[in-house]
């Protein structure tokens, strides 16, 4: 996409209030996590995943990822990856 069309589409992100942790803080924290038998420890971890993922794809790509997937989707084929 060139970027007149990315920054009229997707305009820019405002980097200082961004919720991502960095990968190190957010692995840590992971592993106290108890997702196998924790329903809410689960949710908690994909939307942590689904945010990484959404900035990573807004910055590169000027898209959102509930625009390619829906987020109810992405949710079943998290339950039913194998562990």
């Amino acid at each position: 996409m060139d970027n007149d069309l990315k920054k009229k589409l997707a305009p820019g992100r405002n980097k200082r209030h961004v919720r991502v942790q960095s990968f190190e803080d957010g692995a840590q924290w992971a592993n106290t996590l108890d997702w196998k038998t924790n329903v809410y420890d689960f949710f908690h971890m994909v939307r942590s995943l689904l945010d990484r993922l959404d900035s990573h794809y807004r910055e590169q790509f000027g898209l959102r990822v509930d625009q390619l997937v829906p987020r109810e989707e992405l949710l079943a084929l998290a339950r039913g990856a194998p562990s």
